[in-house]
This record gives C-alpha cells, sequence and structure tokens, in this order.
C-alpha cells in the first residue's frame, strides 16, 4: 500500500561493462549464471536471475560500473551448467554480448 520509489544511482562512475548472456546447455536466458568482473586488486560479482519481488522484473543483461582510473583485468562468467569462461581485458562502455559453449 506504499507510494511508489525511483532510485537514481549518483556516483561518479565514468565508465561501465554491460554483459549480455546466452545459454545453450543449462538455459537460454542463462539464469543462475554468476559474472565477476576484476579491476585494480577489486572485484565486483553480479548473478542473472529475473524478478526479485512481488510483481517486478530484473533486467537480464549486467552492469558494472568502473571508476574512472580503473583498468578491468578479466571478466569471468560462471554459467549454471558448471563451465566457466574467463575474457582478457573486455571493452568496456559497451554491451559485450556472450554465448556459453557447446563443450
Amino acid at each position: 500500500g506504499g507510494g511508489i520509489r525511483l532510485y537514481r544511482n549518483e556516483l561518479n562512475v565514468k565508465n561501465y561493462i554491460r554483459v549480455a548472456l546466452s545459454g545453450r546447455r543449462a538455459n537460454r536466458d542463462a539464469i543462475g549464471a554468476r559474472v565477476s568482473v576484476y579491476h585494480d586488486g577489486q572485484s565486483q560479482t553480479r548473478y542473472v536471475r529475473t524478478g526479485s519481488s512481488f510483481l517486478s522484473q530484473s533486467e537480464l543483461p549486467l552492469t558494472f560500473g568502473i571508476p574512472a582510473t580503473a583498468k578491468v583485468d578479466s571478466l569471468v562468467v560462471h554459467w549454471p551448467g558448471g563451465t566457466q569462461s574467463t575474457y582478457v581485458e573486455p571493452d568496456m562502455n559497451e554491451l559485450i554480448v556472450i554465448e556459453e559453449s557447446e563443450s
């Protein structure tokens, strides 16, 4: 019965990486996949998931905010089927589309 809330992220993040996954073995939308981005000795992790509360939906592509001075070392995808994909120095400020390998 409460009012609607709109949140806006006002962090001073100049760069980003967006990751869209396409599964082949476990499920097409890669629900349950874990993606980690490593930069400057730190890491960020996100999970691909659907709605997180009643009558809501989460966006399937994952977004990582990267500090302006950071250099991304790697991006690691842990697929729901148990396999792993690693990408060294991925491009920033764009959508990266990753397909799960069939092997």
